[in-house]
């Protein structure tokens, strides 16, 4: 069995257990909330922390790190002009222009790691850092624009709070002085950090129902993060006339799946929770199918 299969199958598995327990009533929406404000502003800020840290940043390969920003700046363009079209109400609109936004990388990485090994995650590493930066900054905006929920605080106040920010300044402060973190230390922001993806994963399953909530609103979300990624991403490999490994490696992330940070902001702003599982659930099914295609001819 592929080595990528042994990674995704637990993915499936914690995905599968979220939605059963909901189906049996041992967990509810309300519960799948609370793993994600647990998530927010505990594991992920520690992950955070401890992966920019850790990262090795090259000025060589700096250009990587803009390839996100370019990505999600263009798509911004057209789903922000479809979205304001839209005859539907402002929760929807708000989860539909987040998860247009968001690249999953953190779902490929695993893939990436095991086609490319060591060195092609360190490239995948500073595409990751631009998404971050857009993740945090950009489409957290977004979400606040379309907050059903009080706006108490001006929105570069409430995106300061946000506590994964502080985990990438924490982080890169880190790294670009060449800090040594205390073994205790280290160790305690690995193992606060290590339910990150478990928990998203179960609340995804929680959120999931299986039917398509707006069909074609869902299907124009997959096709821009996915379809427009996947033509920003060969547009930019054919400009930067970019080589084996960076090119395969931009290009699975271009395409990547919807992240899983729209759900998280869908439930911080009051967003149409139901619709960010559903475009989150099902573009990682047409995700899992393209990279076993994609990683089968390279």
């Amino acid at each position: 069995m592929p080595v990528y299969f042994t990674k995704i199958i637990p993915v499936i598995i914690m995905f599968v257990l979220g939605f059963v327990s909901k189906k049996i009533n041992l967990f509810k929406s309300q519960d799948a909330d609370r793993f994600l404000h647990l998530v927010l502003n505990i594991t992920l800020p520690a992950l955070t922390v401890i992966s920019l840290s850790e990262m090795k940043l090259s000025s060589s390969l700096f250009i990587i790190i803009l390839f996100p920003i370019m990505i999600v700046v263009t798509t911004f363009f057209l789903s922000n002009l479809i979205t304001s079209k839209l005859k539907t109400n402002k929760a929807t609109k708000g989860a539909f222009l987040v998860g247009s936004l968001i690249i999953n990388t953190g779902f490929v990485s695993t893939f990436i790691y095991a086609i490319f090994g060591r060195e092609g995650f360190g490239y995948y590493s500073l595409f990751d850092l631009g998404n971050s930066i857009m993740i945090y900054f950009f489409a957290y905006y977004q979400a606040i624009r379309y907050s059903s929920k009080e706006k108490s605080q001006l929105p570069i106040i409430k995106m300061l709070t946000l506590p994964p920010i502080w985990g990438i300044i924490v982080g890169l402060v880190i790294n670009l002085l060449s800090v040594k973190l205390p073994i205790v230390l280290s160790e305690t922001l690995n193992y606060i950090s290590l339910p990150t993806m478990p928990l998203i994963i179960f609340s995804l399953g929680i959120y999931f129902h299986p039917r398509i909530k707006n069909l074609k609103l869902s299907i124009t979300a997959l096709s821009l993060r996915m379809g427009l990624g996947a033509i920003l991403g060969l547009l930019i490999i054919s400009i930067f006339k970019l080589q084996a490994p960076v090119n395969h490696i931009v290009l699975i992330c271009s395409t990547a799946p919807v992240g899983f940070n729209t759900l998280i902001f869908s439930e911080l702003e009051g967003l149409d929770k139901e619709f960010a599982a559903t475009i989150v659930s099902f573009s990682l099914i047409l995700a899992l199918v393209f990279i076993t295609v994609y990683s089968y001819f390279i």
